[in-house]
């Protein structure tokens, strides 16, 4: 599963918060020695797209707020059929 992240800002917002947002969302859960919950849930890759899409979903709005309170996610879209390599 490849994770592309693309922002859209009513503001300059912080190098710092971008990257941590891009690692947040392209790192799978449990991948992290010193906090197993960082990361996007991988289990979904079996799952429909569907299935996926709202796991994923919830996934991040929940990992925001928890590792980068000061980011609000407002949606979260996918563009299928596309080379995001």
């Amino acid at each position: 599963m490849n994770i592309k992240v693309d922002f859209t800002t009513d503001s300059s917002i912080d190098t710092e918060i971008l990257t941590s947002i891009q690692t947040l969302c392209s790192t799978y859960e449990g991948t992290i020695p010193l906090d197993r919950r960082v990361g996007l849930d991988s289990s979904v890759i079996s799952e429909s797209i569907d299935i996926s899409k709202e796991i994923i979903t919830a996934d991040i709005f929940d990992k925001v707020e928890k590792y980068i309170p000061e980011v609000e996610v407002i949606e979260v879209s996918f563009k299928e059929g596309e080379d995001i390599s």
